[in-house]
């Protein structure tokens, strides 16, 4: 990497995240604010324990679509999914009738209009494939403040929706982060993101991004309880946050293990020409926590 040190990231990895006590420094905000791009390996199929990463999918009949791919999620309970909320109010994040992975023959067109997705009927599958058993989703549930940037800066965007599913996940949920990460914090986004966007294939595998938490300075169009991280570069070009990644977990090491530190919101017009922007899981633990709460599951 450039300015930031592998050690020293692995000192963050061990100590900036959650650990009371620790007298390891973090870097401050003059350490990383060059740090926009940093060099990496980019994309790569997930490694570890992927077995709670959901691939959300829908069908709609009407439109005898089945199997599309949506977007990304993570299981926080055992019968509910975390996700983004314009997963739930925009149209295909990627193009109708490529949920096989075939070379799409045209990019996705303009956010539709949220009543576009009335008859979607969403489905999720775990682990490493999108081919795994679906589990049918009964309720979704947005953030009731969720505006998609109507009234940003001046509210929080609030992009995190929770979807209930029809049976538990037999899979261990991965914990929400109690607490923002501080710049410099090793992070892992996976997802279903690819790119180039109009001339490669939607991946067979999850993918992985490595990258680290950047200070909110560095995070221009992000609102509160937002964060962002620094894009990638790789021998290949730069790499980012892409199509097929909303909702993507990005996840952080704890001393218990990973935690889900936030969901994939946005990124630049082009994959990886900005930091990718995340909605804070830990800003809003305790909204997650009464929608579980209150379902009585």
């Amino acid at each position: 990497m450039n300015k930031l040190t592998a050690s020293r990231l692995g000192s963050v990895a061990l100590c900036a995240v959650l650990l009371s006590g620790c007298t390891t420094s973090t870097p401050n905000d003059s350490e990383v604010t060059s740090e926009l791009v940093i060099d990496g390996p980019g994309r790569h199929n997930a490694t570890g324990d992927v077995a709670a990463i959901a691939s959300i999918q829908y069908d709609s009949p009407p439109d005898h679509i089945l199997d599309a791919q949506r977007c990304s999620g993570v299981v926080v309970a055992p019968k509910w999914v975390l996700t983004a909320a314009n997963c739930l109010r925009l149209g295909p994040e990627t193009p109708i009738g490529e949920a096989d992975g075939k070379a799409p023959e045209r990019c996705p067109g303009p956010p539709q209009d949220p009543g576009s997705s009335v008859s979607w009927q969403f489905k999720i599958r775990l682990g490493a494939t999108r081919t795994g058993t679906p589990i049918r989703v009964t309720a979704t549930v947005a953030h009731p403040d969720f505006d998609f940037g109507a009234h940003a800066p001046a509210k929080p965007m609030s992009d995190i929706a929770l979807l209930k599913l029809a049976e538990p996940a037999n899979v261990k949920p991965i914990p929400i982060a109690d607490h923002d990460l501080p710049p410099g914090t090793p992070t892992s986004q996976l997802g279903w993101g690819h790119q180039p966007v109009c001339t490669s294939r939607i991946p067979n595998e999850l993918q992985q991004l490595d990258s680290v938490a950047l200070p909110s300075s560095r995070c221009g169009r992000a609102t509160q309880f937002e964060f962002c991280t620094a894009t990638i570069r790789t021998a290949s070009g730069v790499q980012g946050q892409c199509v097929g990644d909303s909702g993507a977990p990005i996840l952080a090491q704890s001393p218990g293990g990973p935690v889900v530190a936030g969901v994939a919101s946005r990124g630049g017009r082009h994959c990886g020409d900005s930091p990718g922007i995340y909605t804070s899981a830990a800003g809003f633990r305790q909204w997650i926590n009464s929608v579980i709460n209150s379902s009585g599951s």
